[in-house]
Parts: structure tokens; C-alpha cells; sequence
């Protein structure tokens, strides 16, 4: 993974906290641009949504996501990344 990938899987982890936990791919998408500054496809976001279920910070239910505890500890800063 790279840097830039890592900062964008971080970003949308704190997108989701700051949505109440829950959101949906396109939803984080414009996040990411408006938010974040960062410019990317809605299946590149998909993409990192199966990612960050894989690794289980969130679960992922088509393009409905909702962070885990691990994913909240990680958006919060006390937890890294895998």
C-alpha cells in the first residue's frame, strides 16, 4: 500500500466518523474531493471500501459502509493502519 493510498483509506475512515459512522460510496467520494482535496474515481473509493472491509475497520454492504469499532479506534488516531 502505498502512501497515497494509505492517506486515502484514512480519509475516508474519518469521512465515516464524522457521518455518524455510516455512509455511501458516492457520498465519500465527493467527501474526499470537497473534504480532503483528493480528486478519485467512485470505483477507486469502491475498491478501498473492499480493502478496509477486508481488513475489517468497516463492513460493506454493496455500497453501503458503516465503521467498526476498529475502523472508529483507527478515523480517532489510536490505532495505524494494517
Amino acid at each position: 500500500m502505498t502512501p497515497e493510498d494509505k492517506k486515502r483509506a484514512n480519509s475516508l475512515l474519518v469521512s465515516l466518523l464524522f457521518a455518524g459512522g455510516a455512509s455511501q460510496a458516492r457520498t465519500l467520494r465527493t467527501d474526499l474531493e470537497s473534504v480532503h482535496g483528493m480528486a478519485v474515481t467512485l470505483d477507486r473509493v469502491r475498491q478501498d471500501l473492499a480493502w478496509l472491509a477486508d481488513v475489517g475497520l468497516v463492513q460493506r454492504i454493496n455500497d453501503t459502509v458503516a465503521l467498526t469499532e476498529e475502523g472508529r479506534e483507527t478515523a480517532g488516531g489510536l490505532r495505524q493502519l494494517p
